[in-house]
């Protein structure tokens, strides 16, 4: 019905002014830092949104600390999200993950690798390929707003496929709104934030930190449940054992992409990859998990973990 239209704003909306959603892979000081991090993104994610952590990282490292993100010019943000999900574009993810964690540790003795989301599953997927035993005892995972790895059907697929959706490769997209009167259908579909904490109160919005175009006065993002399900199903196919590697996860309690699964059964998908030192559960839906605080909180497991040391 209006699929021209829908596609038109959004191929529009890759050009606009973003304050988290680009490119720039890379952050402060190569030489001599306090701490190094190695951030990746999860579903439509980009180098960007880790600076929306950056306030954390500061509080905690002070500001010699270097920061680099995995980037693939095919998951670039100016990139439709419907050219980016293939499966030689994940396998592309994944050289540029181990090349960047071969760089990184042949210059530093440690890297705290940041995954967001189902940025995870590249990264245990990459792990099945690297193996490295060494590297293993050097390595630290930060798991912030854990996802599952396979999602649920959406029931507003048969509705908005109708009015803005389409097929491609195979797989069906399709626009949903966001408003933050959709809080009670999902609390993914909210378009801001107000985090308060302490004496700071501020408004966070989703604009900046995640890719979204207007159309009829709202906001709305593309997907295709059919297509992440597959991208997720080739990234955990090949796995085969659990990570070696310390790792401490942050999970959302009012998370969507869970759909109401409880407590046990996030545990029960995470141990399947990993024995965490630390499980976090924080009061917030999935992308708000990530506030100052709580990836403050986060951090701090990190560094009161007895096998924590400089880089």
């Amino acid at each position: 019905m209006f699929q021209k239209l829908f596609k038109r704003r959004y191929l529009e909306s890759l050009r606009f002014y973003k304050h988290f959603y680009d490119d720039i892979y890379e952050y402060g000081r190569r030489d001599d830092p306090t701490k190094v991090f190695y951030f990746i993104p999860g579903i439509s994610g980009v180098p960007g949104q880790v600076r929306f952590i950056l306030p954390s990282l500061y509080h905690a490292y002070g500001a010699e600390i270097y920061v680099r993100c995995c980037h693939h010019p095919a998951f670039s943000a100016t990139v439709p999200i419907w050219d980016k999900y293939t499966t030689a574009n994940i396998d592309g993810k994944h050289h540029a993950i181990i090349k960047d964690l071969r760089e990184l540790l042949s210059s530093y003795s440690e890297v705290v690798v940041i995954v967001s989301s189902s940025g995870f599953y590249d990264f245990v997927s990459a792990w099945q390929a690297m193996n490295d035993a060494s590297a293993a005892k050097r390595l630290k995972l930060l798991w912030g707003a854990c996802a599952p790895d396979h999602f649920e059907e959406s029931r507003w697929e048969g509705l908005f496929f109708h009015l803005n959706g389409f097929a491609i490769n195979g797989h069906r997209w399709f626009a949903y709104p966001n408003h933050n009167l959709f809080r009670f259908i999902n609390p993914e579909m909210t378009t801001s934030v107000t985090w308060n904490y302490e004496a700071l109160r501020k408004t966070f919005f989703k604009i900046d930190l995640e890719s979204r175009f207007v159309c009829f006065n709202l906001y709305w993002d593309y997907i295709s449940i059919g297509c992440f399900n597959e991208m997720l199903e080739h990234l955990v196919n090949g796995v085969s054992r659990l990570l070696p590697i310390e790792t401490h996860v942050l999970v959302a309690a009012n998370d969507g992409f869970w759909q109401g699964r409880g407590e046990a059964d996030v545990r029960e998908v995470i141990n399947q990859y990993v024995a965490p030192k630390t499980v976090m559960l924080k009061n917030a839906s999935h992308l708000w998990v990530a506030t100052p605080e709580n990836a403050t909180a986060l951090l701090q497991r990190l560094e009161d973990s007895p096998s924590g040391h400089d880089p």
